[in-house]
């Protein structure tokens, strides 16, 4: 009986231990798929974990190209401001100087405005001259076509007024050609007409007169010549008021003019156009 209740109580043993074992062998079954599970994850977490440093790499990598290229947008920004700066003091200077430019071509307008209507006073006196004198542009040809400055050989083809700097300012600095004393004026270069105090024509009605001085060659043109009985070398004086101011001697003669030199003058009282001219 005891025996008996021995081996029952072994059995029932064993099966309690075949139980423990197997739900020993399960647990591990489980433990061990957790762990193929956990591992399986963690393989896949390092994956991603690689895969998020390689991204992280290549937006470190975009990042410097960006700032690279950021930093040579905004050198190239500032040598365009540079640049546009400096085009725009060029625009404000070119402005500037198409103003000047402008104010001075008025004032060329101006002047010359103001040269061709002397250019038409001088016109005008010569003509008046002219028939004062009851000569005509043909006479006036062929009497100056020749002419010379005493002792210099230089030949002159028309009138030459005086210079205000020989003659105190005084007088006109103009040389005319012979054409100026037609219709058409003819002058060789607008800068030859400096200004000219208005004043009435010389009126070579009433007697011999001085026609033009030239203080350069130091010679004078007077309405007097071969048909009034002048000889080379004859004197003449200078008469302001009645009383002498200066001696001239003849040096170029022709039909209804004369040059002569200029040998002595009263400086406070210089020969002038249209003063009178009397033979010794």
């Amino acid at each position: 009986m005891g025996s008996k209740i021995g081996i029952i109580l072994a059995f029932i043993l064993s099966l309690a231990a075949a139980g423990g074992a197997y739900f020993l062998y399960q647990n591990l079954g489980a433990e061990r798929s957790a762990r193929l599970d956990l591992e399986e994850k963690y393989d896949a977490s390092k994956e991603r974990v690689l895969t998020l440093q390689s991204e992280k790499e290549q937006i470190k990598a975009a990042k410097e190209q960006f700032e690279a290229e950021s930093e040579e947008y905004q050198r190239k920004a500032q040598t365009f401001e540079s640049q546009v700066s400096q085009l725009k003091k060029q625009s404000s200077q070119i402005a500037d100087a198409k103003v000047t430019l402008e104010e001075q071509l008025r004032e060329k307008e101006e002047k010359l405005a103001a040269m061709e209507k002397r250019i038409t006073e001088l016109q005008r006196q010569a003509e008046e001259a002219m028939k004062a004198c009851k000569v005509t542009p043909s006479d006036v040809k062929a009497t100056l076509s020749g002419m010379t400055a005493p002792g210099t050989g230089t030949t002159h083809g028309g009138l030459v007024f005086s210079s205000p700097e020989a003659a105190g300012g005084s007088t006109s600095s103009v040389v005319a050609a012979p054409a100026a004393v037609t219709p058409s004026v003819g002058i060789s270069s607008a800068p030859a007409v400096s200004s000219v105090p208005a004043s009435a024509p010389v009126d070579l009605s009433r007697g011999t007169r001085i026609l033009t001085v030239n203080r350069k060659f130091n010679f004078v043109v007077v309405n007097m010549g071969l048909k009034d009985g002048l000889k080379m070398g004859d004197q003449l004086k200078v008469v302001k008021g009645g009383v002498p101011s200066a001696t001239l001697q003849i040096e170029k003669l022709y039909d209804k003019f004369a040059a002569a030199t200029i040998l002595n003058e009263n400086a406070q009282n210089q020969v002038a156009e249209g003063d009178e001219v009397r033979k010794f």
